[in-house]
């Protein structure tokens, strides 16, 4: 939610952006840094000085006031730049400002405001009712605000209209731009619109009630927002439902993002809730009142926001209290953050505070970490420049070649804070095979693709797992197998001296969760038999595929060789993920785990307690859920068995990242083809030999075939797995 009725977003937002960020913390958090008061409310923009006097307007009329000096510390700080007197009140639109420094907000006088940074008018553009919707800042500089005249509106930056897009009801949920230029808003007609940005319907959700709350765009393009239904949604970027979680009230507050996907809302039940990115409460924090601030969080992990008991908090990620601070009255607006850390904030006691925060960074550099995404309010993920990382990570965890000539990538691209990139499309990849650039290259969220997962967990059922680490892993691997999707299946092996199929693949949660409680510790460590197994049972099975294999030590009881495991693994394109527990840092275990990761494609994660699995399995799923698949027909369609090297190289930001894997291509089919008859004659019960040579198509070496025996009889033969 935007700005408080009696202390205008215009106020704050704009001295937020032209005063204080370049000093330093040097105070407690939640301490007072400076408070700039009003006679009374101001009711419209409140933004200019000259000297000692300052202008403000209110209720609609231009006035100027004295504000002593000491009121505003330090001396300075907090100093009104300028104002502009609208014809109304600006109740809860919120300012966006562009590069060059123009400032564009709605008012209650139905008009939408371009101010230049002088605070002259650049130009002002009419709708048919009030606007209560904060401008989004498109490609090109295109403005997107709504208005209660029913209409989305997408304005040039010299002030035309360019296109109008009409719905049932008001419009005065906030705008947010996707990376593709679509438009995500909502309307009390109670559905969540998606337009193209030449402002075509691209398609529509129906919420089951009026929607206020304004969307944040997340990990792998999903949109959340906010409804009077009482519930946060999730849809994926074609507006299919993801999930929706259930307040004790209506949610107008707008959510914001971490970097690890957690998203963070507020309800009128008085809750801050923290949601993972599958849809599962983490935890929530009690405030004082109803909330309809949006919280912001810090690059440190602290998250702020306001509450009608007249507070403000600033919460850890684990849900605790790190501090609060009481003025005045109610605080409606959502806290903006400086580059040093330092909170602005408005509250209804008609006072702008400016509070040290304790952090010396400013906005976590995630997908949307406040109302309006960035510093500058953009609502848009093609703007906010500081949220940019300074290199990027490609992983490329699996080639699927089953349908060659057609070859599929599985991709995920992290920054460098390690969070996952969204958002991304044909623009950001270009793919090479054997050094020759490939094209045409299509680009999908693999699951937005109806890209079905097929993993199998590998868990360690040793003697050595015995009590709390596996009544831990038991905990953890069912909360993974409750967060995967409909379309995916998964598996259960389990290994102590040996090895065993717990379950096989299927979409059964409630099977599979049953095998894993089923699991007892006792015997030795097969480690590598266990993670062949997995393989074997993925080898016949095409589209994305993982191996997840979790212990607690080294081998002691395989058949099987890690060397074989990587070569089967690398054979089928699959990647294994491992996670050590309790391993020693730098041993020849932990080392035996993390090759087998590096060395398929895959990753390796350390557990120094069986307590961090959860955290651990959390991570998977998100980089299970943001993998991209990238598509392409080889330009070399023969089958012709050589092995064919694929390169996918990743620009974003002005970052580029390479990642690199091999697949050998099919051989030349033989059908039709039968070989020769071995020499006779023949008596009943004689055995002879035939040899048949079959390419190794994608590692699959279970093969089936028939031989006609005097036309009358067969014999069905299966060859041995080797």
């Amino acid at each position: 939610m935007p700005s408080p009725p009696k202390l205008k977003a215009l106020l704050w937002g704009i001295i937020l952006l032209l005063v204080g960020f370049g000093e330093t913390q040097a105070q407690a958090g939640g301490t007072l840094k400076w408070r700039c008061g009003f006679g009374k409310p101001a009711q419209d923009s409140l933004i200019s000085t000259s000297g000692q006097e300052r202008s403000a307007s209110t209720g609609g009329a231009a006035r100027k006031f004295k504000i002593p000096r000491e009121r505003a510390q330090p001396a300075g700080a907090g100093d009104l730049i300028f104002s502009y007197r609208t014809g109304n009140d600006l109740r809860f639109s919120s300012p966006a400002l562009d590069g060059q420094g123009v400032l564009y907000v709605g008012s209650d006088d139905r008009y939408l405001y371009a101010i230049n940074p002088d605070g002259t008018l650049k130009w002002k553009f009419a709708t048919g009712d009030d606007i209560r919707s904060s401008p989004a800042i498109g490609d090109e500089g295109t403005l997107y605000v709504g208005s209660d005249d029913n209409f989305l509106y997408a304005i040039s930056p010299e002030g035309s209209l360019k296109w109008k897009y009409e719905t049932g009801d008001d419009v005065k949920s906030s705008p947010a731009v996707a990376a593709d230029g679509t438009i995500y808003f909502g309307s009390y007609d109670s559905y969540l619109y998606a337009l193209s940005p030449e402002g075509r319907l691209q398609w529509r959700y129906y919420a089951g009630a009026p929607i206020r709350s304004s969307p944040a765009i997340g990990a792998e393009g999903t949109i959340y927002f906010g409804a009077d239904d009482s519930c946060l949604h999730a849809l994926d970027a074609q507006g299919r439902l993801k999930w929706k979680y259930q307040t004790g009230a209506q949610v107008k507050s707008s959510p914001a993002i971490g970097s690890d996907g957690t998203v963070y809302v507020g309800s009128h039940d008085n809750y801050l809730y923290a949601l993972s990115f599958e849809g599962t409460l983490r935890w929530r924090f009690k405030s004082g009142g109803v909330l309809v601030s949006s919280p912001t969080l810090d690059a440190e992990g602290v998250l702020y926001f306001g509450s009608f008991d007249n507070y403000l908090y600033a919460l850890q990620l684990d849900g605790s209290l790190k501090w609060r601070f009481e003025t005045g009255d109610d605080i409606w607006g959502s806290p903006a953050l400086g580059t040093n850390g330092t909170v602005y904030f408005g509250s209804s006691d008609s006072t702008l505070y400016a509070l040290y925060s304790g952090s010396t960074e400013g906005l976590a550099r995630s997908p949307w970490p406040k109302f309006g995404r960035d510093l500058k309010n953009s609502g848009s993920v093609l703007e906010g420049a500081l949220l940019l990382p300074s290199s990027i990570t490609l992983n490329l965890a699996q080639l699927d070649w089953s349908n060659f000539p057609l070859i599929h990538g599985y991709v995920t691209l992290k920054d460098d804070q390690g969070a996952y990139i969204s958002g991304l499309s044909e623009a950001n990849f270009s793919v090479a095979e054997n050094g020759l650039p490939q094209s045409p290259v299509t680009v999908e969220v693999a699951d937005g693709a109806g890209s079905a997962l097929s993993v199998v967990l590998v868990l360690d059922r040793s003697s050595s797992m015995t009590g709390r680490p596996l009544a831990d892993l038991q905990e953890a691997s069912k909360s993974f197998i409750d967060n995967l999707g409909p379309q995916h299946r998964s598996a259960v092996v389990s290994y102590e001296s040996t090895v065993r199929v717990e379950e096989d693949l299927t979409s059964d949660k409630s099977r599979l969760k049953a095998a894993i409680d089923n699991l007892v510790a006792a015997g030795k460590t097969a480690m590598f038999d266990g993670a062949y197994e997995a393989l074997t049972l993925l080898s016949l099975q095409t589209g994305r595929r993982g191996v997840i294999v979790i212990g607690d030590g080294d081998d002691n009881a395989s058949t099987r060789t890690m060397s074989e495991v990587i070569e089967l693994a690398n054979s089928l394109g699959i990647s294994i993920f491992t996670i050590g527990l309790g391993l020693e840092p730098g041993s020849t275990e932990e080392d035996t785990y993390r090759n087998l990761a590096v060395e398929t494609g895959g990753s390796y994660y350390y557990a120094p307690s069986s307590n961090q699995l959860a955290e651990i399995y959390q991570s998977l799923s998100r980089g299970f859920a943001s993998q991209y698949r990238i598509t392409y027909t080889s330009g070399n369609p023969a089958f012709d068995c050589k092995e064919r090297n694929v390169q996918i190289t990743a620009v974003y930001a002005g970052n580029t990242a390479v990642a690199q894997k091999s697949y050998n291509a099919p051989c030349a089919a033989a059908g039709g083809v039968s070989p020769a008859a071995p020499e006779g004659p023949y008596a009943p019960g004689d055995s002879f030999w035939i040899e048949i040579k079959v390419a190794n198509v994608m590692g699959l070496f279970g093969i089936s075939f028939v031989l006609n025996f005097d036309q009358t009889s067969y014999i069905s033969v299966v060859s041995p797995a080797s």
